[in-house]
C-alpha cells in the first residue's frame, strides 16, 4: 500500500496547479548576478549551476526585451546551444510548492519554453509566445532527495534564442499531506473498513 500511495503521489506532484497564476513574472531575482551586468554565456550564478548547453544573463539594457524586469535568464545562451540551469540546493523527501516566472522569447514570431525535472518526475511549461510572460504555480512532491532542473525545451526553432527565466522559488508546502502521512491514513482508512467487515 505505502508503495502504491508514494506513486500515486508523485502523480499528483506532476501535475497539480500546472496553470498560469497571473501575468506577473517574479522580477530582480538576478539583479545581483555578475555586478548588475548583463553578459553573454553566463555561468556564476549564485543558486544554479549551468548543467547543460549555456545561457546568458540579460536585460536592464543589455538585449533587453523585457524592460522593467531587471536582469534575467535567456535559456540558450550564445554557443548555439539550449541551456540547463540545477538548483545548488539538494532537497529533501516532501512536497514543494514551485512559483516560476517565465517568459517567451526576446522576439516575436518564435515560442519557446522549459521543463522543470527532478528525480524521476517533470512539469513543462509548453511553448510561450516570444515577449509573453507569466508566472505558474505547481507542486511537487519528492520520494527522494533530488536537485531540480530547469531545462530550455529547445523549440525555439534558434539554439542562440531560448525561453526566458525570470526568476524561481521553491518552498516546503506544510498544509499538504507527505507519502508518509498518506499512507498512515491510507492503512487507518483500510483498518476500519476490515474492522466493518468482520462486524457484519
Amino acid at each position: 500500500m505505502y508503495r502504491t500511495l508514494t506513486f500515486a503521489s508523485v502523480v499528483l506532484g506532476l501535475f497539480a496547479l500546472g496553470s498560469p497564476a497571473s501575468a506577473d513574472v517574479l522580477p530582480n531575482q538576478f539583479d545581483s548576478e555578475n555586478g548588475g551586468i548583463g553578459t553573454l554565456n553566463y555561468n556564476g550564478f549564485a543558486n544554479f549551476t549551468v548543467s547543460s548547453g549555456t545561457v546568458d544573463l540579460i536585460g536592464n539594457g543589455y538585449f533587453d526585451g523585457f524592460p522593467g524586469n531587471g536582469l534575467y535568464v535567456d535559456m540558450a545562451g550564445s554557443t548555439n546551444q539550449f541551456g540547463a540551469l540545477t538548483t545548488d540546493t539538494v532537497y529533501g523527501p516532501g512536497t514543494y510548492q514551485v512559483t516560476i516566472g517565465l517568459g517567451g522569447p526576446i522576439y516575436r514570431g518564435i515560442s519557446d519554453g522549459v521543463s522543470v525535472n527532478w528525480g524521476t518526475g517533470s512539469w513543462s511549461s509548453g511553448d510561450l509566445a516570444g515577449l509573453s510572460t507569466n508566472t505558474f504555480d505547481f507542486n511537487i512532491t519528492l520520494t527522494g532527495s533530488s536537485a531540480i532542473t530547469i531545462a530550455d525545451l529547445g523549440d525555439s526553432g534558434n539554439a542562440n534564442i531560448g525561453a526566458t527565466l525570470f526568476g524561481v522559488t521553491i518552498d516546503p508546502r506544510s498544509d499538504v499531506p507527505e507519502p508518509f502521512t498518506l499512507s498512515l491514513l491510507g492503512a487507518g482508512l483500510a483498518g476500519m473498513g476490515a474492522i466493518r467487515r468482520r462486524a457484519r
